[in-house]
């Protein structure tokens, strides 16, 4: 298992305004990302544990949403690892985060 990796709060803007589409319907969202080191180098291949959480801002922002950890455990707010292959990851998130407060309530 490879060290956590937390994702910017400037990507849980973006996931945020994903979610603020129809699509906080569903139960589940698909996200589709790319991780580097500090080089820009792609991460090396294998499973990772991310961290997602969504923001009302690119910066300065707070946080609407969030964690929902992709560790491999089954509560929720939690999913399967992250399989990270050439720096490029898909992960699933579920609908409510650790505290069970569901993706639609950061739609406000």
């Amino acid at each position: 298992m490879k060290t956590p990796t937390k994702l910017t709060r400037a990507l849980g803007f973006l996931l945020g305004a994903a979610v603020f589409a129809p699509a906080t319907l569903f139960a589940q969202m698909n996200y589709q990302g790319r991780l580097t080191d500090s080089s820009g180098n792609a991460l090396p291949d294998g499973q990772y544990t991310l961290e997602f959480r969504l923001f009302d801002a690119a910066t300065a922002g707070n946080e609407v949403w969030g964690p929902f950890t992709l560790d491999g455990t089954t509560v929720a707010g939690h999913g399967a690892q992250a399989y990270v292959v050439n720096g490029r990851f898909n992960a699933i998130l579920g609908s409510v985060d650790g505290a069970a407060t569901p993706r639609s309530a950061a739609a406000r």
